[in-house]
């Protein structure tokens, strides 16, 4: 599990505007591209690719799950990131090698996104489309919430507005639930949107 060099963007977004189902154009807000590195006759192979983006602005079994009052959702969505993107190239044939992966870049990304942007995120989401079940989360051990409203992310991240996906998390913290709720020093949203990073961790 390796981040995306810059000098490897151009082919990372080719290869998953070319594999993945519902293809891409960008990423939103802060985010962070990992390469999935295989070993095939002693030569590192490209097996995947992850991006992880900003989150939906508003799910309501999310929101609930936390327990966020509106005020806490402004202020503290900036610390969930969404897994918007998640190939497995289709040669590639390996055993539980979705939910491994998932498990390691679990474990690697909050100390790239500290070294990256200055802070640390608290709990991990994704979307998932029918015919699609999840099963690849599920053991990976992230949590099934249950369905959006079908209304969309608010982000453009998907255009299909009506599709109802079922919504999976993963907390990366034990004290989660205090870090998303807690006193922190204010940050900055207009800044967060454009994908700027905060200054300072917040504690």
């Amino acid at each position: 599990m390796e981040p995306v060099p810059s000098e490897e963007q151009t082919l990372w977004d080719t290869t998953m505007a070319t594999y993945h189902p519902f293809g891409f154009k960008r990423a939103f807000g802060a985010h962070q591209r990992y390469w999935i590195h295989g070993h095939l006759d002693c030569k590192k192979v490209v097996a995947g690719a992850f991006l992880f983006a900003a989150p939906a602005r508003n799910v309501k079994v999310r929101d609930e799950w936390l327990g966020w009052t509106q005020q806490e959702q402004q202020r503290f969505r900036y610390r969930i990131f969404s897994n918007s993107r998640m190939l497995i190239l289709p040669d590639v044939h390996v055993p539980h090698l979705a939910s491994h992966a998932l498990g390691k870049v679990a474990r690697r990304l909050p100390e790239d996104w500290q070294a990256r942007y200055g802070y640390s995120p608290v709990v991990l989401e994704t979307f998932v489309i029918s015919p699609w079940r999840g099963i690849c989360y599920r053991a990976a051990n992230w949590l099934h919430l249950g369905q959006t409203a079908g209304t969309g992310r608010q982000d453009r991240m998907y255009q299909e507005e009506a599709t109802v996906r079922e919504v999976f998390v993963y907390p990366l913290q034990r004290d989660w639930r205090q870090l998303l709720t807690a006193e922190n020093t204010t940050q900055s949203q207009k800044s967060y949107e454009k994908g700027d990073a905060p200054m300072t961790r917040p504690e």
